[in-house]
């Protein structure tokens, strides 16, 4: 969705919070929890209308949302920019946040994304599917090693797995965790290509920065390209599912 049909909610805190309701990322509260009488919102919080009771709760109770010390339609537009994978320099230029603030959230969109993962997204292959396997070096590793796969399919499924080395063991032992039906077969005349392969390494590299990137973050980010691409043709919608 683009920036413009959006705005509404990025630049609005009180339509923003309509929309977090809206999409049951808040929870719309009737009652008090202390005495079960009617409460009123008053834009970002409750308060109960019974006088002997008087609580007030915040709308943002129990979500990313709260004591954040900026608003909801704010946390709304870093997560956008994340999403469209705007790097952090450019976040703070367009929002004046300081990168603090966005490490912040973006680390924890990237937690959401990767919690939204199942052991079924990391496995490919299957009956009559072509996949194609290889290992690769990241620059400022010298010490390991990422080992990953794609499916020559639409949906273009993909894993990785970092290793410390790549002997003939440890790669089968990897691929048998991560694909169905493997066969080590010879691809002459069968019209398939590496392609696949440098594709997917050159998506992953392109879009992960190893500049201060310990490797414990890099399988996050990897893990977080595996979420991309399978949300990529509804990625909003996706990111609003986090939210929840």
């Amino acid at each position: 969705m683009s920036l413009k049909s959006l705005q509404v909610i990025f630049f609005n805190e009180e339509k923003c919070i309509n929309f977090l309701l809206e999409k049951e990322i808040l929870k719309d509260k009737q009652s008090c929890e202390i005495c079960n009488s009617e409460i009123t919102r008053y834009i970002n919080y409750y308060k109960c209308k019974n006088r002997e009771c008087n609580k007030t709760e915040s709308v943002f109770k129990n979500t990313i949302f709260s004591n954040s010390n900026i608003k909801c339609n704010d946390i709304l537009l870093i997560g956008y920019f994340w999403l469209y994978k705007l790097s952090y320099i450019l976040i703070n230029m367009m929002t004046t946040f300081s990168s603090v603030t966005i490490i912040k959230f973006t680390n924890i969109f990237r937690d959401l994304a990767i919690s939204k993962l199942t052991s079924e997204d990391h496995i490919i292959g299957g009956k009559n599917i072509i996949c194609k396997i290889d290992e690769s070096k990241f620059k400022k590793y010298e010490d390991f090693w990422v080992v990953g796969g794609t499916e020559r399919t639409k949906e273009k499924k993909c894993f990785f797995v970092i290793t410390e080395n790549r002997e003939a063991p440890t790669l089968r032992r990897i691929i048998k965790q991560h694909s169905k039906s493997f066969k080590n077969r010879i691809q002459q005349g069968t019209g398939v290509h590496t392609n696949s392969v440098e594709g997917l390494w050159n998506g992953v590299k392109l879009n992960i920065s190893t500049r201060n990137c310990s490797k414990q973050l890099l399988e996050k980010h990897l893990y977080e390209f595996i979420w991309r691409r399978k949300n990529r043709n509804n990625l909003f919608e996706a990111f609003i599912n986090l939210l929840k």
